[in-house]
């Protein structure tokens, strides 16, 4: 088996077109399937299998259509020139990745309610693909956006989130974080702000923020199974406001240690 790459136009792999014999999708091991605009992977009736680790890119989105397994670390990047907000990594089927890392570079994700992201014991890296921010929970913004109820279908030993734009945390629940496992690391360290903001965020399992410009707590924050670590000026550069400001009467509550930088 070798790599399918299109110089122009969208790559559609369809294993089971007639959608009544089960055609599944076999990929073999170190494979790339690479789009100069989107990608679809689609099995209807059957299923798509990466034998070992897996690479898909797309300028312009990549949609799965039906569940995928993969037997080894896998690589998505939707949004490979990352310049004119068009990159959405859409999964309305499962992911799976058999405790392998997962790595993915999106403009951003959906994830529909028959859809999950599963890597099992290894860890999952998501990083906005533009830089232009992330909105985790109850607050959309011109970016990255994962919903409360979308962060309840990734499972992680650890979930990593990356951009160089401001993110804003706003109501993340304990029972939508209990399938990560070990720490939620939210990382704005190259120079942007992260906000915790309109509703309070309680998290099941360890909380690492990392902001280039400050942190803004304007909402109670607790952990109830892991440490709190804030660091407002994680690039240690004086470049704007580097503060960890706590609003009145809000409370940041870790159950295990806390630490503030």
């Amino acid at each position: 088996s070798v790599g399918l790459t299109t110089d122009t136009g969208a790559l559609l792999l369809d294993g089971d077109a007639d959608g009544a014999n089960n055609g599944d999708i076999q990929i073999a091991a170190d494979i790339t399937l690479a789009a100069a605009n989107s990608l679809t992977l689609d099995a209807t009736t059957g299923n798509i299998t990466g034998v070992g680790n897996l690479t898909l890119t797309a300028n312009s989105g990549i949609t799965v259509n039906d569940d995928l397994t993969t037997n080894g670390d896998t690589t998505i990047d939707s949004d490979v020139d990352g310049v004119d907000g068009v990159g959405t990594l859409t999964l309305n089927a499962n992911l799976v990745t058999q405790d392998s890392t997962l790595t993915i570079d999106a403009d951003d994700i959906a994830i529909a309610a028959a859809g999950s992201i599963d890597a099992g014991n290894a860890d999952i890296t998501v990083t906005d693909s533009d830089g232009s921010g992330i909105g985790l929970g109850g607050t959309s913004v011109d970016g990255l956006n994962i919903t409360d109820t979308e962060l309840g279908l990734i499972t992680a030993d650890s979930l990593t989130l990356n951009t160089a734009g401001n993110v804003t945390v706003n109501g993340i629940t304990d029972g939508n974080t209990t399938n990560i496992a070990s720490t939620l690391t939210i990382n704005a360290n190259t120079s942007g702000n992260v906000t915790f903001a309109s509703n309070a965020s309680s998290i099941n399992a360890t909380l690492d923020v990392q902001a280039a410009n400050g942190i803004d707590v304007d909402v109670n924050v607790s952990t109830t199974n892991g440490d709190i670590s804030l660091d407002g000026d994680s690039d240690g550069s004086a470049d704007g406001d580097d503060a960890i400001t706590i609003a009145a009467n809000v409370t940041i509550a870790a159950s295990g240690s806390m630490a503030l930088d």
